[in-house]
């Protein structure tokens, strides 16, 4: 005869050994998954860095190009300004007035 004490215990038992395949699975199945999900955003995280920096040092160049422009400029309309009064003198002795 059947003692099914023994056929229960056998059926937990494998029930467990089931359940415990399954979790384990799962957790190969994820760490499968996030590995590269990790690598990935480490990746962008690091390039995100050097964007950032690079940006600064962009920055900082365009500040330096855009003053050397302002004197430029600063200067030209002085000439600019310098031309206009030789102009008017020169008007002015030309036509007499």
């Amino acid at each position: 005869m059947f003692n099914f004490a023994e056929i229960t215990m056998v059926g937990i038992e494998r029930t467990v050994v089931a359940v415990l395949v399954a979790v384990v699975s799962a957790a190969f199945s994820l760490i499968k998954i996030m590995t590269p999900i990790i690598k990935n955003n480490t990746i962008i995280t690091e390039t995100l860095s050097k964007v950032t920096e690079e940006l600064k040092i962009l920055a900082a160049q365009n500040k330096e190009s855009h003053r050397d422009i302002y004197n430029k400029l600063d200067r030209a309309s002085s000439q600019l300004a310098d031309h206009e009064t030789r102009i008017s003198v020169v008007e002015h002795k030309i036509l007499g007035g």
